[in-house]
């Protein structure tokens, strides 16, 4: 069975109603999302609140700017809290808002 992404994004997936958090193909991971957000329906966007529980991110990354149907906008309060694993982040166009503690026990 061959599986074919042309110029395709990916920001959720899910199989038998279940949200997978991560899909590989022939070993390479072409999609990984382990983040938890909130949906603001004023706005009509998401606020990523954290990590999902028991799941790892890389020590530098960059935080998505789209899930689901909606723009990611803000960091939530205490998103990644006692994170030490994470070292750098870049911050892409279009947040508004790091909640407080944001960051906290970080190492940035």
């Amino acid at each position: 069975m061959a599986i074919e992404f042309k110029n395709k994004i990916i920001d959720t997936a899910s199989y038998n109603g279940i949200e997978l958090t991560r899909i590989s193909v022939n070993g390479e991971l072409i999609f990984y999302q382990p983040y938890l957000y909130e949906y603001n329906e004023k706005s009509g966007t998401y606020h990523l609140m954290g990590v999902k529980e028991g799941e790892t991110i890389p020590s530098d990354f960059t935080l998505p700017t789209w899930y689901r149907n909606g723009g990611v906008t803000e960091i939530g309060e205490e998103a990644f809290l006692n994170r030490s694993d994470l070292v750098s982040v870049t911050i892409p166009e279009g947040y508004d808002t790091i909640g407080n503690s944001a960051f906290e026990g970080s190492s940035i």
